[in-house]
């Protein structure tokens, strides 16, 4: 090959990378440019999406926690099915609209007062479980009941018991275990001797506080014993009814009069030798809260107790009494806007009709949701129930009342109903917003 032709070739090649080169090349420049046009019309924007978009990922029971210990659900401007966010005027966003509601109602400045009073008593022997002292106020007022669920050792039976002690009402303790029958729970007729007649002898749940401990250790005919004291706080043993919570100066006769509230406990890893509960049993509890380890200064605080010192006594924050009076009060005078109703309904509705869901929330659940609405609102001292309100409450509320269907759990075995559980309450949230 000659030296000319070697050069003919050479230009050849130099020019078909030319030709390559020159457009990607302008490309690459084109790209630029955009970029830098977004990120400047993203700076001046009122709302930067990155502030507010929600990954949707997989949640493990720790960020469940977390979400309880801040009472907040992240809020998204996007759809669940990944479309780019819209600009929204400022007025609109979803922290305006769900900011909660911040006049303060002298009715209600009473009843804040003392739930500062009761976090400080019960601090003064649990540490770090103020966020679970007010779901437990809030069930208490609202008339429900409470399921905790975490490990052996993170103070779910002192809580119980310190909560017991700062609303000044009866508590009682009962170790669930295989072999524990419905009458030992609820009471039974007893021969006696000296007078030739039965006489009917007390269970653990004539109480107005109960700590159902490991709740789960029992089979389910121990657990249906506690459905109708659970729901009408009485028992009927033998056809006599026996009513149960009374408190003084009160027509006991009358439900709305009587005090029973239930502590219930179990263990999320251990389950041999356990029953689950049914749905039936679950739809009972208003919250299912999720224990989780101690922050670090808590943990140091317990230590401190090793050492010989002991806690100062809780002060009584409230009187049985009282607590009647303020259920009495918050279920009459806090006022619910009709959008926060229809907010309530949309995401019961929701979880019905979503694809991967076999049960989903029922009335119940929004008659309790509406219920601990209102009792937060008043326990902030607002008289106005504010969408804040709803979506503190709409996790605890709802996790243990969604089901899934088996085909999906086949499918998928890593997602859980807390992962549909969330996406649920983003688009419902997000539905809200892009209303007119």
């Amino acid at each position: 090959m000659d030296t000319s032709t070697i050069i003919a070739f050479v230009l050849i090649l130099q020019m078909l990378l030319f030709i390559i080169g020159l457009p990607v090349f302008l490309a690459y420049l084109i790209y630029n440019w955009i970029s830098s046009r977004n990120k400047a019309s993203n700076a001046q924007s009122p709302i930067k999406q990155t502030d507010i978009l929600m990954q949707l990922k997989s949640e493990t029971r720790q960020e469940a926690f977390e979400m309880q210990k801040t009472n907040q659900i992240p809020i998204s401007v996007e759809k669940a099915q990944g479309t780019q966010a819209t600009n929204i005027e400022p007025s609109m966003t979803a922290q305006a609209i769900l900011q909660p509601i911040e006049e303060q109602s002298q009715t209600f400045l009473p009843l804040r007062n003392k739930v500062e009073a009761a976090r400080n008593e019960v601090s003064k022997q649990v540490f770090g479980m103020e966020s679970m002292l007010d779901q437990c106020l809030i069930a208490l007022l609202s008339g429900g009941h409470v399921l905790c669920e975490g490990l052996p050792g993170l103070a779910k039976t002192t809580l119980a018991k310190a909560f017991a002690k700062v609303v000044s009402c009866q508590f009682k303790r009962c170790q669930f275990s295989p072999d524990l029958l419905p009458s030992d729970l609820i009471g039974d007729r007893i021969f006696n001797q000296k007078t030739n007649e039965f006489d009917f002898r007390e269970g653990p749940v004539f109480t107005q506080i109960l700590l159902a401990d490991e709740i789960n250790r029992s089979p389910a005919k121990t657990q249906a014993a506690l459905l109708e004291v659970m729901q009408e706080a009485q028992v009927t043993v033998f056809g006599e009814r026996h009513l149960i919570g009374a408190v003084e100066n009160t027509d006991s006769n009358q439900q709305n009069n009587r005090i029973f509230f239930t502590i219930a406990t179990q263990n999320p890893i251990e389950q041999e030798g356990t029953y689950r509960l049914p749905e039936a049993q679950l739809d009972r509890f208003m919250f299912r809260l999720f224990f989780q380890w101690p922050e670090r200064n808590a943990e140091l605080a317990i230590l401190g107790l090793e050492n010989g010192y002991q806690p100062s006594p809780i002060v009584p924050c409230f009187t049985a009494n009282e607590v009647l009076e303020w259920r009495e009060r918050i279920a009459r005078e806090v006022n619910v806007p009709d959008f926060v109703k229809e907010t309530i309904v949309d995401l019961m509705r929701a979880t019905r009709v979503h694809k991967d869901i076999l049960v989903g929330a029922g009335p119940r659940a929004c008659q309790v949701l509406l219920r601990g609405a209102k009792v937060r609102a008043a326990m902030r001292g607002s008289g106005t129930v504010g969408l804040a309100d709803v979506r503190a409450l709409a996790f605890d509320a709802l996790n243990h009342r969604i089901v899934l269907k088996p085909d999906v759990v086949f499918d998928n075995p890593e997602l859980s109903p807390l992962d549909v559980l969330r996406n649920i309450i983003d688009k419902t949230l997000v539905e809200l917003q892009n209303r007119p």
